[in-house]
């Protein structure tokens, strides 16, 4: 019980991930315009980019979060970097076994090669589904629709039919 939270849980959820779909003006999509700053932490980021499309999650690591790709993936959309953005989903969208084979989900980590070699929790794979609802949000392109409709399906199955409490890490789910 103490792995599962309630409505709060997905009220922020679905607050988060479909929020970014709702625009006033769908003809002026948002653009950033960075300050000297964040153009050389955008600098950084790219710098970071593996062949692959991921970013380690330090400098050396090699250890790649989940969640940092997510983010990662925001900050070079609202940077006008969509090849980079791209990038990152690209890597998970030919993933898509991982994420609809049991337990499911994506790996919260992997190594630089792509190799997954952690758990698979909650919350670091609803970050992949608010990046790709914003990607949609600010390019209108529906490449990537399959790969969130599989994200937040996962994501729903981990709902407890029997109180409605959602289950953070999907360890606990399957030996229950």
């Amino acid at each position: 019980m103490a792995m599962k939270r309630h409505l709060l849980y997905v009220l922020v959820f679905l607050f988060f991930a479909v929020l970014p779909g709702c625009k006033d003006n769908v003809d002026a999509p948002f653009r950033h315009e960075a300050n000297e700053y964040e153009t050389s932490v955008l600098e950084w980021l790219k710098i970071q980019q593996l062949s692959n499309g991921l970013l380690e999650s330090s400098e050396n690591g090699n250890v790649v979060s989940l969640y940092d790709q997510s983010l990662a993936a925001m900050a070079f959309m609202i940077n006008d970097e969509l090849p980079r953005t791209e990038a990152i989903f690209d890597f998970f969208n030919d993933r898509r076994s991982e994420l609809n084979t049991a337990p499911g989900g994506f790996s919260q980590f992997r190594d630089r090669n792509g190799i997954p070699n952690g758990h698979r929790w909650m919350g670091d794979n609803a970050w992949p589904l608010i990046a790709l609802n914003n990607y949609k949000a600010l390019t209108g392109r529906s490449t990537y629709d399959s790969l969130a409709t599989d994200l937040s399906g996962w994501l729903s199955s981990l709902q407890d039919p029997t109180d409605g409490g959602l289950w953070l890490d999907t360890t606990l789910k399957t030996s229950s």
